[in-house]
């Protein structure tokens, strides 16, 4: 497997959108009220990451044999981590991981020393293993529920 990251460019968009797609139905969907989940996944088109983009943030893709398999977001000056979403069928091959180091050291590039995010119930565990800190648990209304979410922190 030859992963590559790169930068995200708008032919990408709609690949992000089903690796996003199936991340959310295949390891939230589990975790959280369905019905929500159904509203979220029926909105993830191409044009929410031309939004992204537009609004500041940086994306990164990986891929592996020139498919994107995950990615990652963020925006630097507001020093937030946005989405890390890493396709099913490669999870646990390193792309996660990658990804977040790789997001973390293009923030410190560009002038941030620490950075925030959101993290699901799902991504917390993976946050604290690459040395991220929880701040504070709470529910963020979305999509018609409630998502159980956790602030995280990590100085760079």
């Amino acid at each position: 497997m030859t992963l590559v990251l790169r930068l995200a460019v708008e032919a990408d968009f709609g690949a992000l959108a089903e690796v996003q797609f199936r991340a959310v139905d295949a390891c939230l969907r589990p975790l959280y009220d369905g019905e929500a989940i159904d509203r979220w996944l029926e909105g993830l088109t191409a044009t929410k990451f031309e939004h992204v983009t537009a609004m500041g943030e940086e994306i990164v893709v990986a891929t592996v044999d020139g498919s994107v398999v995950g990615f990652v977001s963020f925006h630097s000056e507001m020093a937030v981590l946005g989405m890390w979403y890493v396709d099913p069928l490669f999870i646990g091959r390193g792309v996660g991981s990658a990804l977040l180091r790789h997001a973390e050291s293009r923030m410190v590039e560009l002038g941030c020393p620490e950075a925030t995010t959101e993290a699901s119930l799902y991504a917390r565990p993976h946050f604290e293993s690459l040395g991220w800190v929880s701040v504070e648990e709470y529910e963020k209304p979305a999509f018609g529920g409630h998502f159980r979410v956790t602030k995280m922190s990590k100085v760079f």
